[in-house]
């Protein structure tokens, strides 16, 4: 995997905030970086939200911003959707959903949650910390520890018992991507292990364990 530089990190991080930048520019929810903008005409609950609610020429700069942002990623398709005071303010999907028939991105459409995962798990630590039921010195493997569960013995490099629970926070464990992303791997993990898809979340960690880490726990990259 290549490096991010600097400057493409930044461009990254210019447009995945862009539409958030947005709303907070302006204290009025029915606007978007001051533009008063229609308020989009959704429809109930239980029907589809669709990208014409929002096909007004006042969500063209939106727009664009969101357009330049796959092509320069690279990305196929994506969907954007900003809440404000608990209140959907803007859902709309960009390029292609599925390529091989030509479906344009909705706002319906579901893609994985992917790396948003993190945030949620790191809240949730860290509020069963506040309840000193865990502790981010607890160990997560070997005798005694979090993971403490036959399926998890026996791991190939024994360095993942000294693994702790910030140094999964912090992605400081002891792995790296040489291996690939193991989330995103289920056949490789399946034929490893020898198993029927689909893996399930035990699967991938054992695989983890399978092989050995390519750092001490702890010590950096």
């Amino acid at each position: 995997m290549q490096s991010i530089t600097g400057r493409m990190r930044r461009q990254f991080f210019k447009y995945i905030l862009l539409v958030f930048i947005f709303a907070i520019l302006d204290h009025n929810p029915d606007s978007i970086g001051g533009m008063n903008l229609p308020k989009p005409v959704f429809t109930p609950e239980n029907a589809r939200i669709r990208n014409d609610h929002t096909a007004d020429m006042n969500y063209q700069y939106i727009d664009r911003s969101f357009r330049k942002f796959l092509r320069y990623w690279e990305i196929k398709g994506a969907s954007v959707a900003v809440v404000r005071d608990g209140k959907l303010v803007f859902a709309k999907g960009y390029g292609l959903a599925d390529s091989s028939r030509n479906i344009r991105v909705e706002p319906y459409h579901k893609f994985r949650i992917a790396s948003i995962s993190k945030l949620i798990t790191a809240t949730a630590i860290m509020k069963l910390q506040s309840e000193n039921k865990i502790s981010l010195r607890d160990k997560v493997f070997g005798p005694g520890a979090i993971l403490d569960r036959d399926y998890f013995r026996n791991p190939k490099d024994e360095r993942v018992y000294d693994i702790t629970v910030a140094q999964l926070l912090s992605h400081q464990a002891g792995w790296s991507h040489r291996y690939g992303d193991h989330m995103f791997m289920p056949h490789v993990v399946a034929d490893f292990l020898g198993k029927d898809l689909p893996v399930s979340t035990e699967d991938i960690v054992r695989f983890a364990l399978d092989k050995r880490l390519h750092y001490t726990p702890g010590k950096g990259r």
